[in-house]
């Protein structure tokens, strides 16, 4: 595993930036991209993507990101539920310790200081910029192109059998249907167009670790996931877990040190 510099980018009409890529073996690699200083600091580099299955598991191999489980009766392997686990999909079911383990092992074999970013660096690095709600407009924004949030497709429920009286499952997951993007779980990282500093999913897909705690030790997440609303998905949302737990729709991108 080894730290490569890579060539120098321009993305969605910004100026070109710089490119890392941390060379996992196998033709998998994390694609960084150097982020501005926030006023009166340093910059860094930070994972392009949310941290994939793929990547994740070149140093945890075990790890099984499972599945979202489905709402029918169960009896069918299709009426279990929806996949998690494929490679190009964000790592979950990772605790923040365990995600804070994985950056202090990935940064000892690049020879390089990789962490989880804090809310403030990952906030500065998601806005590239922007001084709206999200980095792609408000709330009223279509976010289908750019983003993975609770849609259309979230909130529609699956049948998988006819002429069952009383019982189907009524479409209760609150989603905003005017749009859609066409994913009931998790995307595959690359799915959405990147913000103008190159970083992609900010918003939904899945919740992100940072390295903020809250009241009562808690650890923090930011940016929304697939089960959330633009309302909830905005650069002010977060939410709170245990640094100990695993759940089913957070994972975590990485920073690296200049």
């Amino acid at each position: 595993c080894r730290l490569n510099m890579g060539a120098v980018h321009s993305v969605a009409g910004e100026p070109a930036r710089a490119r890392r890529a941390l060379d996992l073996g196998t033709d998998v690699t994390i694609q960084l991209v150097k982020i501005p200083a926030i006023p009166g600091g340093r910059s860094y580099w930070m994972s392009v993507d949310e941290i994939t299955n793929e990547q994740y598991r070149r140093l945890v191999p075990t790890h099984d990101s499972g599945l979202e489980r489905g709402e029918f009766m169960q009896f069918t392997e299709q009426e279990r539920g929806y996949a998690l686990n494929e490679p190009t999909q964000p790592v979950v079911r990772v605790s923040r310790d365990e995600a804070a383990a994985f950056c202090q092992a990935l940064g000892e074999r690049v020879g390089a200081k990789a962490r989880l970013p804090s809310g403030t660096e990952r906030e500065w690095a998601a806005r590239a910029g922007s001084t709206n709600e999200l980095w792609y407009g408000t709330r009223e924004t279509d976010f289908s192109k750019v983003a993975n949030l609770a849609d259309k497709t979230f909130r529609r429920q699956d049948r998988f059998r006819a002429n069952v009286p009383g019982m189907a499952v009524p479409e209760w997951r609150p989603a905003d249907i005017r749009f859609d993007d066409g994913y009931r779980v998790s995307a595959p990282v690359e799915a959405f167009a990147p913000n103008a500093w190159g970083l992609r999913n900010v918003h939904g897909n899945v919740w992100e670790w940072t390295g903020d705690t809250g009241r009562e030790g808690r650890a923090v997440a930011r940016g929304g996931s697939c089960w959330s609303r633009p309302k909830e998905a905005t650069f002010g949302g977060d939410v709170t877990y245990r640094p100990w737990q695993r759940v089913h729709d957070v994972g975590f991108r990485i920073l690296v040190e200049e």
